[in-house]
Parts: C-alpha cells; structure tokens; sequence
C-alpha cells in the first residue's frame, strides 16, 4: 500500500475496540488539528489560529503504516489557566490518555518549549506510554535546529515535521507504528473464550453497549422497555482474546413477569449467568440503584460470578462532581454485599470509557480464574484468625487448621476444621474478605467451604460407637 508524503491511504469506515487508540496532545494553537487532518486524510477537525479551537475530543479512524487506529484530537491545555473550560478540557484530555495506546506530544517549533509542554511530558511520564514529540512548525531544514530543546523533555523519539506543508509525517507515521500495540493473531484463539453476560433490567441500555463493543447493529435497540427477547451471543475479538457477549432480556424480579416472553428471556438470562464467569450488570445512572437493580445483583451473586457494575447513562448526568460522588456512594453502599466489584461509569452512547469495559473483565478474569500457594492462603488466614478470633460455637472453641485451596472459577478454598458445626456467616464473610485483601483477589469473589479434618473423624469415631 502507498500513498504521496502526507496523504494516508483510504480508511474503512468500521471500528472496533480491538484497533489501538493513538492520541494528539498538546497546548492550543500548536498544530494538532492540522496533524489529525493529515493523519486522517481529510479536513474534519476545525482548524483555526485562535487558540482553543478545538474544544472536544474527535475521534476518527485513520490507516497508520496499513494498521488500522483510531486517532483522537484532544482540546488544547493550557499552562495554569484556571478557568472552568480549560478545566474541561484538561479533564477530557486526562480521560483521553486513559484509553490511549501511544500518544503523540505536539509541540511548537517556534515558539519553543513552553509550560504547558513541561505539564504534558510530566503528565505522559507518569502514564508510561509510548510516546512521540512532534514538533510542529518547521517548515525549513533551517528551522530544525529548534527541535534540540525539546529533548530536555524526557521524552523520545522528538521529530521534526510541518503539518501545514505535509513534512516529516511518513518518518511520524512509521513511529507511531512501531510504538502501536502487536496486532492479533492465530495465536489468540488458543486462549480460552471469556464470556461476558450482560445483564440488567430492561431499558438500561444492554444492548446499546453491546452494539458500542462491537460497533455494528446486531440485536434490536429500543427505548421500549424489555425488547430484547431472546440471549443473543456475540463473538468479539479484542486484546489478543475472543469475548463471547452475551446479551439478556431485563431481568424482573419473578413476580413481575407477567407474559411467557418474558418468563423465557429471565430464564435464558439465569441460564447466561451459568455459563459466564463474567457478569457485567448493568444500571440506569440516572435511576441509581433500585431495587430492581439489586435483585439482578443477588443473582450473579448466588450463580457465584465476578461482577461488574456499568452505570450507563453517565452522560446524562448534570448535577456535576457532586451528583457523581453521591451516585458512586450510593452504589458502594447498596452493593456491599457485592465488594469485589468496581463499578465503571461509561455512555454508551457516546462511548465513554466503554473501552475500559473489556479491560476491567480481563482483570477479573485473572483472578477470578487464578491459583495461589498454598503457604500464601494458611499465611492470610493466621493473620485474619489474629485478628479476630474465631467465635465459640455450641459454648466449644471453634479451629480452623490449615487451607487448601481446591478449585478455580472463582477461587474455591477448603478450610479444615474441628467441628462439623458451621461457623456463623458474619465470620466466613470477614474471613473470606480479608483472605481476598491478603491475596490480592480483589475482583473476584473466593468460596469457602468447611471440611472435618481426617484426624477429627477418628478422633470422634469411639465416641459416636
């Protein structure tokens, strides 16, 4: 594939979560639009030389070195401004380096390094990404000589390129392929699938964010409450992974359902929640956490999965950081039976932090599915039997002697014990809290399960003859 210096080659229309996200960062008027515009291959973001034209994130695809990415203009930051839309726009310019795979830092030839670039580099640091200086505006070979004090930045490789005049971009673009991501191959599908059940009550939006995942029309979307009848599976392949998404009818507490569709949709739900390990529950931000809500969280809990709350809808919001702050204490608190999970607050109609959600399930898998020593359970355990005491029962000392943990998915651990007697459920609760703390297992909910030790059977077998 070739194309003249400047002028990628055509980009497909579709998207997907799978293609890594290069963004353009940088103070106004610096260039960025004119770079996005020749990066992409047409003329979408505004460019003006006012300062601060470009007030929002856009997002486009774009063909870097014949991979696919999605190419993201943030607003100009500006050094110590402090007035509420350069806060925006620091703000939406942080949300864009939480999703981004490299970052392309551009900066001013000629006006040399600024404050702003300074923030930016310490900002970009600190995220650890693969990072490129682009630094904009040399238009001759004699103005290079200005890019040498951009490398006090701390930040390599530093280029010098003209986006007006179209130079230095097919040396930017073989940078920026080289810092992407490795693209997927054959190799992924030796890993297992990772299911995902989407779950929920009808209307919060389930299958609006499947179809933002996937970026294609594939179930029905409706504001009608419940008109997603059937558990319709999705194959996506992200992150070197296949997802299975597996999309529900809204789940109603039993009584509820009152026609046969909807009493088949409940049970193909349930039935999703048996053969997902994750379950993405999604909720309504602008609803909080009803009650509704909390019985579709009761049964992922009982089918024993790793959970993820979504609050969709966060755009929607518009009582500011305090409203947020309230809503994320609110769920904290009417979910705590469920304190393995971390809620994500996402827009799946615009596609905020939607990214995340495939990453945040990768996480839970990992520990979901993972496997600790067993010198490292008996250690968590002794600290959390020191730090409470285990309580008598029947009027007898209750012990626990040593753990084993006996399966996966998620983490099955038994414990050996001295009496047949089960112990209260605040205590297997703050046991099993404190052994996840201990072994960083903090996504994903353990099982424990009480076993007479052999040496307490023989023990007791004179006496029950």
């Amino acid at each position: 594939m070739s194309s003249a210096p400047g002028c990628p080659p055509s980009v497909p229309p579709e998207m997907s979560v799978t293609d890594p996200v290069v963004v353009l960062m940088g103070a106004p008027n610096v260039g960025k639009s004119t770079l996005f515009n020749r990066l992409r291959g047409g003329r979408r973001a505004l460019v003006h030389p006012q300062p601060g034209m470009t007030r929002d994130r856009l997002s486009r695809p774009a063909i870097i070195e014949e991979r696919r990415v999605l190419l993201v203009d943030t607003g100009g930051v500006i050094h110590g401004s402090g007035d509420a839309m350069s806060a925006l726009i620091r703000d939406q310019s942080h949300e864009a380096l939480v999703e981004a795979d490299v970052v392309v830092l551009v900066v001013d030839g000629r006006a040399g390094c600024s404050g702003t670039d300074r923030d930016l580099s310490r900002l970009i640091h600190r995220r650890g990404l693969p990072v490129i200086v682009a630094v904009n505006k040399l238009d001759t070979e004699r103005l290079e000589i200005h890019t040498s004090e951009f490398h006090e930045l701390g930040l390599e490789p530093v280029l010098s390129v003209s986006a007006a005049h179209g130079l230095g971009l097919q040396e930017l673009r073989k940078q920026i392929a080289a810092c992407l991501p490795a693209p997927l191959t054959a190799a992924r599908e030796e890993a297992p699938e990772l299911s995902l059940a989407l779950i929920g009550r009808p209307n919060v939006g389930k299958s609006s964010l499947l179809n933002r995942l996937v970026n294609e029309e594939r179930v029905i979307v409706s504001d009608q409450p419940g008109t997603t009848r059937d558990s319709i599976d999705t194959l996506l392949h992200a992150h070197q992974r296949t997802f299975r998404l597996v999309d529900t009818a809204g789940l109603r507490r039993r009584e509820a359902a009152a026609d046969t569709a909807e009493s088949l949709a409940i049970a193909q739900a349930r039935h999703a929640l048996a053969r997902a390990q994750i379950a993405v529950l999604v909720m309504d931000a602008q609803a909080g956490v009803t009650v509704g809500d909390l019985a579709v969280a009761g049964e992922a809990m009982d089918a024993g999965r790793a959970v993820i709350p979504v609050l969709n809808k966060w755009d929607l919001l518009t009582g500011g950081e305090d409203e947020a702050r309230a809503l994320l204490e609110e769920v904290a608190n009417r979910l705590s039976f469920l304190p393995y999970s971390r809620p994500l607050t996402v827009s799946a109609l615009t596609g905020l932090r939607v990214r995340n959600l495939l990453k945040e399930a990768l996480l839970s898998e990992e520990e979901f599915m993972a496997i600790r020593p067993t010198a490292a359970w008996n250690r968590a355990l002794q600290s959390a039997m020191k730090e409470r005491r285990t309580p008598l029962v029947e009027n007898r000392p209750y012990r626990i002697r040593y753990a084993v943990q006996t399966g996966t998915g998620p983490p099955r651990v038994t414990l050996f014990v001295n009496r047949q007697t089960p112990l209260p459920p605040p205590y297997m609760r703050f046991l099993a809290g404190r052994l996840r703390l201990a072994l960083d297992l903090t996504r994903t909910p353990i099982h424990l399960h009480l076993k007479l030790r052999q040496a307490e059977r023989k023990r007791r077998r004179p006496a029950d003859a």
